[in-house]
């Protein structure tokens, strides 16, 4: 009769915690997962700024390229005009 008990305990206890989903993970922090996401926003806000601050940086510094003299127009050899009937 022991036996029957346990076997009957054991199966039940299984199918409890399969209806139940078995164990359950602990919930995690909210407050620090807030906080490492606020922390990540505020470095990646950071390397932006600083990618924008040396992109202008450079370009400040960079001297733009001096006018250049567009070359004179060449001249090209006109045609001979046709020679014009003279009335009789």
């Amino acid at each position: 009769m022991k036996i029957a008990t346990l076997v009957f305990l054991a199966i039940g206890m299984f199918a409890a915690l399969a209806c139940n989903g078995g164990p359950t993970e602990p919930t995690p922090d909210l407050d620090a997962t807030v906080d490492a996401r606020l922390q990540a926003t505020q470095e990646a806000e950071a390397a932006i700024d600083a990618t924008v601050t040396a992109r202008v940086a450079a370009t400040l510094t960079t001297p733009y390229p001096t006018a250049t003299a567009y070359p004179t127009a060449t001249a090209y050899p006109t045609a001979t005009p046709w020679p014009t009937a003279t009335p009789y």
